[in-house]
Order: C-alpha cells, then sequence, then structure tokens
C-alpha cells in the first residue's frame, strides 16, 4: 500500500487508490453503509486509519447543509412511540404537547414528517419493528412515559433513537437523550424566587431518584442563611393518601414565605388550609404549563422537541444506528416567567402578612 507524504492531507481518493477500489466504495463504508459487506468496510477503515485519513471538516459541514437546506417534498418518516396505556393523555400534557410541536415542525424542516405509532396489544413491538423496516423508517423519537413490557427484545439496532426525557431507572433503555435541565431549572428558580424578595423558600415535589428539580434547589439553598433553610418535602406516589396531612404538618412546622412545586396539586392543599395565595404564601412551578401555576420556569418544550428530531436526523444521515455503549445527553435549559402567585415583595413589600 502506497502512503501518501505526511504533509498531504489523505483524501477518500488517496485510500481508494491505495486500495483499487472506487471512491463511491470509500465513502460509503466510512458512512457504515450496510450496502458495503462488513469485511470491506472493516479494510477500508483500518486502511484509513493506517493512513492517517481525517474527514474534511469543510467538506462534512457542506454535505450537512446540503442535506439541510434541500427544497424537497416531505417522503420519509420519522416514529413517534406512544406507549402510554391512555395514547391520548400523553399529549394532553402542555409540556408534551409541546415536544410533539416542536419536533413536527423540526421533522418537516429537514424534509420528514413526525408520525405517531401506538404501541399496546394491536401493535407488538415486534410487528412495529416489521412496520418500520418495511415503510425504511430508520428514526425513533421516545418521548416521556413507559416503555413497553419486552423492550429489551426489541430490535434497536435497525434504528437510530432519540429519547425525549430522562431515565426513569438506572437499568432503563440507553439512548441519546434530549431533556429538560431540571437540576440547572431547579437552581434557575430559586435564584430567581430570591431576587423578588423571598427568604424562606420551601420545596415540595415528587419523591424520585431521576428528577433532579429539588438537586437544584438544594444547591441554590447551600448558599442561603442557616436559619432561612427549609427542609424539601418530597412525596411519593405510593403514599398519595398521605400527601395532605404530611404537606400540612410540613407548612405549619416550616412555615415557608413561598414555595417551589412541581405538584399541581399544592394550591388545592394550601387552599383546604385556609392558605391564601399570594397573601400568606408565594407560589413557583417548576413547569408552569402543567402546575397550574403561572409563575416559575417555561422549560421551553417545543425547543426539547426541536433539538430531540435535530440530534436524530444526524443520527441517521450518519447511519449511527443501535443503542449507544454510554448514554449521551443534551440538557435544554429553562426560562424564568413572571406570575401573579409570585409578586415581587421588594415593590410589594405588604403582599404577604
Amino acid at each position: 500500500m502506497n502512503t501518501p507524504s505526511i504533509l498531504h492531507r489523505v483524501t477518500q481518493k488517496d485510500l481508494a487508490k491505495a486500495l483499487k477500489i472506487a471512491q463511491s466504495t470509500v465513502s460509503m463504508a466510512l458512512r457504515d453503509d450496510p450496502s458495503i459487506p462488513a469485511g470491506t468496510r472493516e479494510e477500508i477503515r483500518q486502511a484509513a486509519q493506517e493512513m492517517g485519513y481525517r474527514p474534511n471538516p469543510t467538506g462534512t459541514a457542506l454535505a450537512h447543509f446540503r442535506a439541510s437546506s434541500r427544497n424537497q417534498p416531505v417522503h420519509a418518516a420519522l416514529a413517534w412511540l406512544n406507549c402510554w396505556e391512555d395514547p391520548l393523555k400523553l399529549r394532553s400534557y402542555g409540556e408534551f404537547d409541546g415536544y410533539w410541536h416542536g419536533a413536527a415542525d423540526a421533522a418537516d424542516s429537514f424534509g420528514y414528517r413526525l408520525e405517531e405509532f401506538v404501541v399496546d396489544r394491536r401493535m407488538t413491538l415486534e410487528r412495529l419493528g416489521g412496520i418500520l423496516r418495511t415503510r425504511h423508517i430508520h428514526g425513533i423519537l421516545l418521548p416521556p412515559g413507559p416503555l413497553p413490557a419486552g423492550w429489551e427484545r426489541f430490535d434497536w439496532e435497525a434504528f437510530s433513537v432519540v429519547r425525549l426525557s430522562h431515565p426513569a431507572r438506572q437499568n432503563d433503555l440507553v439512548a441519546c437523550t434530549v431533556a429538560g435541565d431540571q437540576m440547572k431549572n431547579g437552581l434557575l428558580a430559586f435564584d430567581s424566587m430570591r431576587q423578588l424578595g423571598y427568604s424562606r423558600i420551601g420545596y415540595c415535589g415528587l419523591y424520585w431518584q431521576e428528577r433532579l428539580f429539588c438537586a437544584g434547589y438544594l444547591w441554590g439553598q447551600h448558599h442561603a442563611e442557616e436559619e432561612a433553610k427549609v427542609p424539601p418535602l418530597l412525596l411519593g406516589n405510593s403514599e398519595r393518601d398521605e400527601w395532605w396531612q404530611r404537606f400540612g404538618a410540613w407548612y405549619e412546622l416550616h412555615r415557608p414565605d413561598a414555595i417551589l412545586t412541581d405538584l399541581p396539586e399544592v394550591p388545592e392543599m394550601l387552599a383546604a388550609m385556609g392558605r391564601k395565595v399570594p397573601a400568606d404564601v408565594g407560589l413557583a412551578a417548576m413547569g408552569v404549563l402543567d402546575c397550574g401555576i403561572r409563575a416559575g420556569i417555561n422549560q421551553n418544550p417545543r425547543e426539547i422537541g426541536r433539538t430531540g428530531v435535530t440530534v436524530l436526523t444526524s443520527l441517521i444521515h450518519e447511519r449511527n444506528f443501535g443503542l449507544p455503549p454510554v448514554r449521551r445527553s443534551m440538557l435544554i435549559g429553562g426560562s424564568w416567567v413572571n406570575g401573579p402567585e409570585l409578586p415581587n415583595r421588594r415593590i410589594h413589600p405588604d403582599c404577604q402578612t
């Protein structure tokens, strides 16, 4: 094999000449195109490594630009898998509906359409895999929610996969993940509430290892004065019948002047105790779209959906199929939104008595 001079940038043409094969074969092999035999792909990759081949970043950028800017009719689909027991409930949540709209808009801009597939008893994973392969659908988007039974046996290696949520368990499906930056959002919320003049800020949320809002809250509280620190109240899904009693005891013991929460039940629990918002206590939500509280964090769900499809189409173009050996995550930051449940105490110091 003739090795070009080190001063010369090794190109795909050089590889083709050295291996005595067509340049198109080299290009397809380096993109891991399955139409090229596995042995040939490995031989070409090995030669590329030995000869010091590196992709041309300018050429790569141009190829992606052409792929994304080409004005072409929508002819291919991306699969949105709805595995909810009640499929209609998924998009009844404002956050998740935002994921869909952001993803659908991005898919359209890349020349795809987003298509929902409901996985249930009639549409098993085995049947779904066959349909996706028959229709040449290469990309799967997994919105928040449960995974169907037997997901471990699904042929993930045939598809590019992106999740739009943090995994529920450590041994859950490992895929590229695009999700809200819950820890940073919790810190942003705590700091924003402090800037509005609240000092004893409590947190009430779900007791769930993979829900990270409380981590940001605790980091923000770490720098607060000792007398201003309020221990968080974490409530488990399995103990809902105890929520009201535990919340009431926590509130009366610590008397926060504001509460940060991801639970839509908090305003109702305060009302049952005779506490008025914001006269007695201010409220802010970790997600303003679904908590019934207008002050708090907008998690930018459309941007999460849009970015999810951007990552998914990139994986497809690179022929990067299957589940990665290491979890890769992209976190999308939220934005603070002022609302009537949390008036500025520096301007209206008498909003609480």
